[in-house]
C-alpha cells in the first residue's frame, strides 16, 4: 500500500508527533538533548514541545528546507546521539513522524495550551487509531456485558477392551547390529 503525500500547510505551521520504540524520553538528559537538536536544526521555529515516555509532540514552523528536511535532520542527529548515550544500536524511532498542518489561529492556541499542559488533547495530536475507535463506538452506548458460554460436549463412549493376562508378555531381547555379508564378486573397499 502506497503512502499518502504529506499535507502542506499554507501557514507553514505543523503539529508533529514522533514515536520511539522504547520509553526513551523518561530520561531527563535525553529529553534535553532532543530539545537541543530541535533548537539546532529548526531554531526559532519550535513553538512548543511536550514529552511523554515514548513520544514527543511538537508545534513547529518549517524552515526553507521544508518540514521533511527539518525533521530528517533532527531525527537522524538524535538517533545517533541517543544510541551513543544508551550504548545501543538500531532504530530509535518506531516509524515516520506524523504531521498535521495547523491552518487557523484557534487551533494553534489549542495546541500551544496542550503542549504547555493547560488544555485537552487537540485534534492534530489525536492518533488516527484513537479517532477511529471513538467514531466506531457511539457515546450513548452501554457497555457490553460478556457472558460465559459453556460448551456442551457429547458424552464420550468408553469402549471396553478385554484385558490381556500379564503372563503372556514376551521377554525383551537386545537386537544385534546387522552385519554386511561379504560378497565374492565385489572388492572389500566397496562394502
Amino acid at each position: 500500500m502506497a503512502r499518502t503525500a504529506r499535507e502542506v500547510s499554507s501557514t507553514g505551521l505543523y503539529a508533529i508527533t514522533v514515536r520511539t520504540n522504547e520509553a526513551v524520553f523518561e530520561d531527563e538528559e535525553i529529553r534535553e538533548y532532543f530539545s537541543e537538536c530541535c533548537e539546532r536544526f529548526i531554531g526559532e521555529g519550535v513553538k512548543g514541545l511536550r514529552f511523554l515516555s515514548d513520544k514527543a509532540e511538537m508545534l513547529i514552523y518549517e524552515t526553507e528546507r521544508g518540514i521533511s528536511g527539518d525533521m530528517k535532520s533532527v531525527m537522524t542527529s538524535f538517533s545517533r546521539s541517543c544510541n551513543r548515550l544508551l550504548q545501543t544500536t538500531g532504530k530509535v524511532f518506531a516509524d515516520r513522524f506524523k504531521s498535521v498542518p495547523v491552518e487557523d489561529a484557534e487551533l494553534e492556541e489549542e495546541c500551544e495550551a496542550y503542549l504547555e499542559g493547560r488544555g485537552e488533547v487537540p485534534r492534530p495530536f489525536v492518533s488516527a487509531r484513537t479517532a477511529a475507535a471513538k467514531k466506531a463506538k457511539p457515546q450513548n452506548a452501554s457497555p457490553v456485558k460478556k457472558t460465559a458460554v459453556k460448551k456442551e460436549t457429547a458424552p464420550s463412549k468408553k469402549e471396553e477392551t478385554p484385558e490381556k493376562p500379564a503372563a503372556e508378555e514376551k521377554p525383551v531381547t537386545q537386537k544385534q547390529p546387522e552385519v554386511k555379508k561379504k560378497r565374492n564378486d565385489m572388492p572389500t573397499w566397496l562394502l
